[in-house]
C-alpha cells in the first residue's frame, strides 16, 4: 500500500501537470487571439488607407478639373483682350504708334 505521503505526491505532481497543461492551452488560445488581433488591425488600416487614396484621388481630380476651367477661362480672356486691342488699334493707328514710341523710348531710357 501507498503511503499518504507518496499519495499526496502524486495527486500534486498530477495536479502540476495538469496546471502546466492548461497554461500551455491557454498560452495557445492567447496566441492564436493576438494573432487575429494582429490581422484585424492590419485588415482595417488597409480599408483605412484604401479610403484615403480614394479621397486624395477624388481631390486631385477635382483640383484638375478646376484648373482646367481656369486655364480655359483665362485663354478665352486673353483672347477677347487681344480682339480689343486690335480693334482698338484699327480704330485709332497713329494714336496707338505714339503710344508704342512712347513706351519703346522709356524703355530705352531704364536700361
Amino acid at each position: 500500500m501507498q503511503s499518504d505521503a507518496t499519495r499526496n505526491f502524486d495527486k500534486t505532481a498530477s495536479a502540476k501537470s495538469n496546471d502546466g497543461e492548461s497554461n500551455r492551452n491557454d498560452l495557445e488560445t492567447l496566441r492564436r487571439e493576438v494573432n487575429k488581433l494582429a490581422q484585424t488591425v492590419g485588415d482595417l488600416t488597409q480599408n483605412q488607407i484604401s479610403s484615403a487614396r480614394g479621397q486624395v484621388s477624388q481631390a486631385l481630380g477635382a483640383a484638375s478639373d478646376q484648373l482646367a476651367q481656369s486655364a480655359a477661362a483665362t485663354q478665352d480672356r486673353l483672347m477677347s483682350l487681344e480682339a480689343d486691342l486690335e480693334n482698338y488699334v484699327r480704330q485709332k493707328p497713329l494714336y496707338s504708334v505714339l503710344v508704342a514710341l512712347g513706351v519703346g523710348f522709356l524703355l530705352g531710357k531704364m536700361s
